[in-house]
């Protein structure tokens, strides 16, 4: 399962794109153990480990890995349940366990399952949910943690907690009140450059990150407004904070270790499953979407996923890190960024670890406008217009489910706003269900017939029976399950139940292909040969008034054959099923082994008719391999079916020296019939009434056909030739 850990890396690519993911995942890991009520060195050691270790692991190629927005308010809860960081390291490492648990048992598989709507849903909430967090940080309004995704804030949420911020929308409000022109100047620009970059620069620049790019120039910036524009200076919480690290050693004993002490607390377990099950859906569902980011389309093994992130969990509980998840933003600037294979996350969570122990008095010099500027700008990548507007053509029930996870997610959160949109679906899933072609009626004067296609469901329970229901009194129907490979017991009861209650209403009840799944039935109206013609006849009646109501009454004005086939009695050689042809195209002529004799009436009759009266313009002679007419003049046949053959023994002794040299008796057989066939075309060219209509029309064309049983196939022989 653990396969291709290390990847060759593509540094054409993988560096420029960790460079961009590590610009803003410093800020992101800050706020998120910020907003969690972590201590701040929590979420620089979660993204080290979810960039460096589940990086490494992770069969993803795209998916980076760290704190997640949406797992605050479980971590706000667990530590609110445990009442200390010591103990919730210790859930926080079962969890880990759990998930590797669930990744062997393979429960990744749960993301297969997750609807394309959902997924385009959870995407677009995404890039909203950028544009209405960042745009305040892009304009100076920088009151709330860097990397929240909520809509309702929490005090955790807010770097200042005397601001009245309730919710997204306050937020945002407040923000256009509260513009710092500083700030606004290096955002906009950010944007503009982004926006260039990708339109002109990139095709010259290519590996060149223009998050660095954004990142110089918003530093130097904000050195010229220190040096010649004071008032336009950023202060500290327009920029980037990280805190002073000396080296690794302090940096990975920072925080405390699991209080293993409290393994005997019932409420760790708890948290534990919590956290687990969260962290563990937010990643299947990351990884779902990010998957189909993917340029080149690669699926992601999603329960080795689910090992790579308890393992880093486990790791990142020993060391004082916070939970660790799949995170579509920072997974979708790495995508934007042009990443080839997983190196890019493993290059962001080295950025990390190096740049806090050696540069962070640079890190503290980038603004908060300009990262959050290339996160607008992402943001709109997911949620522009078109994604709308092709989600819409699809069809209502699409765009319905679509607009409902958009919705969810934006006013709650990823997983709540999936679910929703979860529930949407299924709601479609079994409206499709309830009124699928699965369950097809025909109704006449006094009957109705009621067919079962393959699999009949519980959900299909209602509508079989509000048609039962409908029913008349004095009428007949008839329940066809001839198709029906699977019916649901309940439904198996239902029918039953009708059926008994039926001779109140004077309902003549039969019931069709249905005795395997419950033998109780009557079994006179079971497979019988003669009534299931009769019943398949209908049937047919029903299926072409179904796509033409007119069908009959067209057939009715009379026949217009195009061809006459003279063939072979044998069952095995339907004209029409084997040519796909409809009633009336095909003047049919069949005897044993398709022959044609001067002394017969029956044949000369219909040569005549369909030549002078119906004008059919082409004659064919259809044999088949396998013909048991020719297998018979290979041996001694005496009575009626001996006389019959007779013409094909003559044909045999005319073509004695090819036949004899054939060894293999099959082959011996095949040419026969070929030679049968043309003996055949012969004789009906010197047919009287044939010969007239050539010399006086050109017509009938004749053609030489064998039918080849085995395979279903014509074989043309081609007389021209």
């Amino acid at each position: 399962m653990l396969k291709d850990i290390f990847v060759k890396p593509d540094w054409k690519h993988d560096l420029p794109s960790g460079i961009a993911v590590f610009l803003v995942a410093v800020p992101m890991c800050l706020g998120v153990a910020h907003a969690s009520g972590a201590p701040l060195m929590a979420g620089l050691i979660a993204g080290i480990i979810g960039g460096i270790l589940v990086g490494t692991i992770s069969g993803s190629s795209l998916s980076i890995s760290g704190p997640a927005a949406g797992l605050t308010a479980v971590i706000l809860a667990g530590l609110h349940e445990l009442n200390s960081f010591e103990v919730f390291l210790l859930a926080l490492l079962f969890a880990g366990i759990i998930q590797i648990i669930l990744g062997f048992f393979r429960a990744g598989i749960i993301g297969d399952f997750i609807p394309l709507d959902v997924i385009k849903g959870l995407l677009a909430a995404i890039g909203i949910i950028l544009i209405l967090k960042q745009f305040p940080h892009v304009v100076g309004y920088d009151v709330e943690q860097f990397g929240v995704q909520e809509f309702t804030l929490t005090p955790e949420d807010l770097g200042n907690t005397k601001t009245p911020e309730k919710n997204t929308l306050t937020l945002l409000y407040h923000s256009f009140l509260s513009i710092n022109f500083g700030v606004l100047i290096i955002g906009m620009l950010s944007l503009a450059i982004l926006y260039l970059w990708e339109k002109y620069i990139i095709k010259y620049a290519s590996l060149v990150p223009s998050s660095l790019i954004l990142v110089i120039i918003g530093i130097g910036i904000n050195s010229i407004y220190k040096s010649f524009f004071g008032e336009l200076e950023l202060t500290s919480e327009h920029l980037v904070q990280i805190p002073h690290i000396n080296n690794v050693s302090k940096f990975f004993t920072v925080t405390p270790l699991p209080d293993f002490s409290s393994y005997d607390n019932i409420r760790v377990y708890k948290v534990a499953v919590t956290i687990a099950l969260v962290a563990s859906i937010e990643t299947l569902l990351s990884i779902e979407a990010i998957d189909k980011l993917n340029p080149k389309k690669r699926a992601t093994p999603t329960s080795r996923e689910l090992i790579a992130q308890g393992i880093g969990n486990v790791v990142n509980a020993i060391l004082g890190g916070i939970p660790v998840t799949s995170v579509i933003i920072r997974s979708t600037i790495n995508t934007n960024a042009g990443a080839k294979t997983k190196n890019s996350s493993i290059f962001h969570g080295f950025l990390i670890l190096f740049s806090i122990i050696l540069i962070p008095n640079l890190l503290n010099q980038i603004p908060l406008a300009t990262l959050a500027a290339i996160l607008c700008y992402t943001g709109f990548k997911l949620t522009s217009p078109l994604i709308y507007k092709n989600v819409y053509e699809k069809g209502w029930n699409h765009f319905i489910i679509f607009i409902a996870t958009v919705i969810g997610i934006v006013l709650t959160d990823i997983l709540i706003g999936t679910l929703i949109g979860g529930f949407v679906s299924i709601f479609f899933i079994i409206k499709e269900i309830f009124y699928s072609s699965v369950i097809k009626t025909m109704k006449t004067r006094s009957t109705t017939k009621l067919f079962l296609g393959e699999y009949i469901t519980f959900f299909h329970k209602a509508r079989i029976l509000d048609t039962l229901k409908a029913i008349p009194d004095n009428t007949e129907v008839v329940i066809d399950g001839r198709k029906c490979d699977y019916i649901h017991i309940d439904v198996i009861e239902m029918i039953q139940d009708f059926q008994n209650h039926s001779q109140s209403r004077q309902i003549n009840v039969n019931i069709v292909g249905l005795e395997k799944f419950f033998p109780s039935v009557e079994r006179r109206e079971l497979n019988v040969g003669y009534k299931k013609f009769l019943e398949d006849n209908k049937d047919w009646v029903w299926e072409k008034i179904q796509d033409d109501a007119e069908y009959f009454k067209k057939l009715g004005m009379g026949q217009s054959p195009q061809f006459i086939m003279i063939g072979c009695s044998d069952s095995r050689v339907p004209f029409e099923l084997i040519t796909k042809a409809e009633p009336g195209k095909i003047f049919v002529h069949r005897n044993i082994a398709n022959l044609v004799k001067i002394n017969d009436p029956n044949l000369l009759s219909i040569i005549e008719y369909g030549i002078t009266v119906l004008k059919i313009p082409e004659i064919i002679v259809c044999g088949h391999y396998g013909c048991g007419g020719v297998q018979a003049s290979m041996g001694d046949v005496a009575g009626e079916v001996g006389k019959w053959i007779q013409p094909i023994k003559n044909t045999y002794q005319k073509h004695k020296a090819v036949l004899d040299a054939i060894v293999e008796k099959s082959e011996r057989e095949r040419k026969l019939v070929e030679f049968n066939v043309l003996e055949q075309v012969e004789n009906l060219k010197n047919l009287p009434v044939v010969q007239t209509s050539i010399q006086k029309n050109k017509l009938p064309l004749i053609h030489a056909w064998v039918y080849d049983v085995h395979t279903g196939l014509i074989n043309d022989l081609d007389l021209e030739k």
